[in-house]
């Protein structure tokens, strides 16, 4: 009886030792193709990050980028993406800060020269110096799992069948008011060149049937001193400044 109970806690604890580990046991991953796909409908707008301000790209026709990889795993696994999807550690997708998604970009590793194509479907890694976030199933491939990082080089593929895209210009408006009375936004534009703020307009739109009138800085590019200009709009309003692409 006490050799078959010995036996018995022995199975179990091989079983569970075989389940702590059984999900990197799969070597084989289904190959990305790229094909044409629209903007996802959330991912795509400005957005902040641990004190940073990203816009994303319009376009990701020829861009490309060399830098430090790092992978993302079990921890996420089934978890939203940032375009709403849901995360697999086991399909060839990555993260990246900037790039429209989806994108389809082909990855390097520049010590092996191993290549993969993935799908970016999310954003980061948010880690400063790191270029791109790997599926668990992509780093693999590269042969970066266990090392965790690795130097990459990172291209954008064109799928045929898109619209032709053109150059992202990385300009973008920071609203810093919205009223319904006009004269409410005209004090506030003059308010905020008398502080200094040149480029500054109000921009009619209609919600709901009715009017209303956004007071905006811009167009601002993102490339250049863009965190300094937000942080000195953002004290000198009373509410929060928000970035708008039009």
């Amino acid at each position: 009886m006490r050799k078959f109970a010995l036996l018995f806690i022995l199975a179990i604890a091989l079983g569970l030792g075989g389940c702590s580990d059984g999900w990197r046991a799969k070597t084989s991953y289904s190959p990305v193709v790229p094909k044409y796909e629209s903007l996802s409908r959330t991912g795509n707008s400005p957005y902040h990050e641990m004190g940073k301000v990203y816009v994303p790209l319009s376009s990701a026709v020829g861009f490309e980028q060399r830098g430090i990889a790092s992978w993302y795993g079990r921890k996420f696994h089934g978890k939203r993406t940032s375009n709403g999807e849901v995360y697999d550690m086991y399909q060839m997708t990555a993260a990246h800060k900037i790039l429209p998604l989806p994108t389809y970009v082909s990855v390097t590793n520049v010590s092996n020269k191993k290549s993969i194509i993935v799908r970016v479907n999310d954003r980061g890694p948010f880690v400063e110096g790191r270029i791109i976030d790997l599926s668990y199933a992509a780093a693999s491939q590269l042969d970066l799992v266990g090392p965790g990082t690795g130097e990459v080089e990172v291209k954008a593929i064109t799928p045929k069948g898109g619209p032709s895209a053109k150059k992202d210009e990385r300009e973008v408006f920071i609203q810093v008011g919205a009223f319904s009375k006009k004269g409410n936004a005209l004090r506030l534009k003059q308010k905020m060149k008398a502080y200094g703020f040149g480029d500054v307009d109000v921009h009619k739109k209609r919600r709901s049937g009715s009017s209303i009138y956004l007071v905006r800085v811009g167009p601002v590019n993102v490339d250049k001193d863009f965190d300094r200009l937000f942080d000195r709009i953002a004290s000198q309003i009373d509410g929060k400044p928000v970035i708008v692409s039009k």
